[in-house]
């Protein structure tokens, strides 16, 4: 088995990569619609898997501070503090969506017909989706269906 050594990897390590692959991906996706239509489910599906990727990293990352924050006993200062500004965060966020909710009163000019379609549709959807959930696939468009279901990625 033959090595590669670190410089001729390097070029895979530049900014100038990345910027000449969004370009490509740019010219791809508009110059050949139907070529890159055949590449939706290859990029649906590795779009799902970065999403299972990231969170558990995250969770990780988070997870792995905090015990290094509690096994030192000097700590526990910064870790109420941490609490503190996270439910102050969370309490602050939640009197902005309701202070949102009540001032822009979003729906409330809505005649009975355009709630009754609303509400038509949203039925529609459910039943819809649960339908879909009962169906299986095959092939990579049931992968990317399994993907889809993950608890953190919506469908």
């Amino acid at each position: 088995m033959t090595q590669v050594s670190g410089k001729k990897k390097h070029w895979l390590l530049s900014p100038w990569t990345i910027f000449a692959g969004i370009i490509l991906g740019c010219v791809i996706g508009v110059g050949f619609k139907d070529f890159s239509a055949h590449l939706t489910v290859l990029a649906d599906i590795f779009l799902a898997l970065l999403q299972m990727c990231v969170i558990p990293i995250i969770i990780t990352a988070v997870v792995s501070s905090l015990a290094r924050l509690v096994a030192r006993r000097v700590s526990v200062r910064f870790m109420v503090r941490l609490v503190a500004i996270f439910a102050l965060g969370l309490i602050f966020a939640s009197l902005m969506g309701l202070a949102a909710g009540l001032w822009g009163k979003p729906g409330a000019d809505l005649d009975e017909n355009a709630r009754r379609s609303i509400g038509q549709m949203i039925a529609q959807y459910e039943v819809k989706a649960a339908s879909d959930n009962a169906a299986g696939t095959e092939g990579l468009a049931g992968f990317q269906k399994v993907l889809s279901l993950q608890m953190y990625s919506a469908p």
